[in-house]
């Protein structure tokens, strides 16, 4: 998910060659733990499944019921929120990219949305985040539970949200794209270009 991405960066820094990078991970790694606790982290190992390769030692907890009530559902916004908040106070900045969030579904909708809305409550950490989000505004029409979540960011006070509207590529654009990406002139990526433009419509 790419809430684990977070952690697994943090691993990646971790295991880094540069002493900036691995004081830093041991700051949020800290941080985190202090934020949230042993017992929480390990609970949270089938959402963030890579937590055990950043916390030594650190095991799943077995559950004997896995549906998520609205009191689990809680405590993983509370947990989510602390480690972003712990990561972006470590002191470096976090720029997180979710593409085709129209085919997302309500849960996880409304887990971005609380967790923007709660780190843009704080002042230290809003600074330190954007989140950048991508949908087709032609395939939301019938996407309620999108609609529902961009009004709530829309009207949070915590949240500063921009909208920027793409248009479609050209199909000169396309074949402009093909040929930087393959080295090849005109003439030979056409056929190419013109697949690719009928399937994507630019």
């Amino acid at each position: 998910s790419m809430f684990d991405e977070i952690v697994r960066y943090l691993v990646e820094l971790k295991e880094s060659r540069r002493p900036a990078d691995i004081a830093y991970s041991k700051r949020a790694s800290k941080s985190i733990l202090d934020s949230i606790g042993y017992d929480a982290l390990s609970g949270l190992i089938d959402f963030l499944p890579s937590l055990p390769l950043l916390f030594d030692g650190l095991e799943k907890v077995e559950r004997l019921n896995n549906v998520l009530t609205k009191e689990s559902a809680w405590q993983l916004l509370h947990s989510i929120t602390k480690i972003f908040e712990a990561v972006l106070e470590s002191g470096r900045f976090i720029m997180i990219c979710c593409d085709d969030l129209q085919w997302a579904d309500k849960s996880t909708l409304s887990l971005i949305s609380d967790i923007l809305i709660n780190i843009g409550g704080n002042a230290h950490t809003s600074c330190r985040c954007l989140f950048v989000g991508l949908y087709r505004s032609n395939e939301i029409e019938d996407n309620r539970p999108f609609s529902i979540q961009y009004s709530y960011l829309q009207m949070s006070i915590s949240v500063n949200l921009t909208e920027i509207k793409l248009s479609s590529l050209s199909k000169e654009d396309v074949i402009g794209m093909l040929m930087a990406e393959f080295q090849l002139p005109q003439r030979i990526v056409m056929g190419l270009a013109d697949m690719v433009y009928k399937k994507t419509a630019g």
